[in-house]
């Protein structure tokens, strides 16, 4: 078949500086694709109060979730020091 539909072109949004070999990952999937679930869409605010969207390609989303982990022990130090 030359044409199939349904597919969702899927890239990282950090820099191709940051993956392996320099290349910016590009994937494309249906909504059924397995892989779906290791890419991770996430919005952040800024320190000026603006909402961030990005998409992180699956190793992005490891280093996402760890820092997030730092922040969350971080947060929860803060907010309860002193008690």
């Amino acid at each position: 078949m030359a044409r199939e539909k349904g597919y969702e072109r899927v890239a990282c949004d950090r820099a191709e500086a940051v993956h392996p070999g320099g290349e910016l990952p590009i994937v494309f999937m249906t909504p059924e694709d397995k892989r779906n679930e290791e890419w991770l869409d996430i919005v952040y605010t800024d320190t000026l109060g603006v909402p961030r969207a990005l998409t992180l390609c699956p190793d992005c989303a490891r280093k996402y979730r760890s820092i997030m982990d730092t922040h969350d022990r971080d947060m929860t130090e803060f907010a309860n020091e002193g008690r």
